[in-house]
């Protein structure tokens, strides 16, 4: 688990996982309550904010809980299992 930190890149700013650039869409896992959940990352470019959505299944597709990311919050890849 680590946290998501920020820096430049050859396309500019950007946020990192692990050393690794993360871009809009992909998939990552946050930790909530003790629970590893999956979740989507998405950048708001112009405030330079990354932001995780998590699906909470409910009976619509489109609802689900939009955080911003913060220094505190715990990530991970998915694993590839």
């Amino acid at each position: 688990m680590a946290q998501i930190e920020s820096g430049m890149d050859g396309g500019g700013w950007r946020q990192f996982l692990d050393g690794k650039a993360i871009h809009a869409g992909d998939m990552l896992e946050i930790e909530l309550f003790g629970q590893w959940l999956p979740a989507r990352y998405e950048m708001d470019y112009h405030a330079r904010q990354g932001l995780i959505y998590i699906c909470l299944f409910l009976p619509r597709d489109d609802e689900a809980i939009v955080l911003k990311i913060r220094d505190t919050m715990d990530f991970r890849w998915p694993s590839r299992e």
